[in-house]
């Protein structure tokens, strides 16, 4: 549903494949038909929908069904969290019976997503920078 207040920011989001980092910039708000579907909990920023986290109200953010996601986040969303795209290439290899390793070579791509990635942290902790105002 689009709504009349716009998230504009950085957004950092725990999920069972680790933190995911970017940005988020939208107007809507999403409503899960199926709650358990909800792949992560909003650490800083909006997120794109409200929660039950063990009976307390949060965000949250990233839909998971099966192998496939749906997020808000960008900036760039993939380049920026390998882990996230190690469990959506490990889904995708598995339901072809592709056989895959994801370690080999990818030393310095994950050192540069790190790097980003705590770039960004330092922004919305250190800085007390959270949303854009428009």
């Amino acid at each position: 549903m689009r709504t009349r207040q716009r998230k504009v920011g950085y957004i950092v989001v725990d999920t069972p494949v680790g933190r995911v980092t970017g940005f988020e910039d939208y107007a809507s708000e999403w409503s899960l038909a199926v709650p358990e579907h909800g792949y992560g909990r909003v650490q800083f920023g909006e997120g794109s929908f409200a929660v039950l986290d063990a009976g307390e109200p949060a965000r949250g953010e990233l839909v998971r069904e099966r192998n496939a996601f749906a997020s808000n986040i960008q900036g760039p969303l993939l380049p920026l969290n390998p882990e996230l795209i190690r469990e959506i290439l490990t889904g995708v290899a598995a339901r072809r019976d592709i056989e895959l390793d994801l370690t080999v070579g990818v030393g310095a791509l994950d050192a540069y997503a790190a790097g980003a990635r705590s770039a960004i942290e330092t922004l919305v902790r250190g800085k007390g920078f959270h949303t854009i105002q428009l």
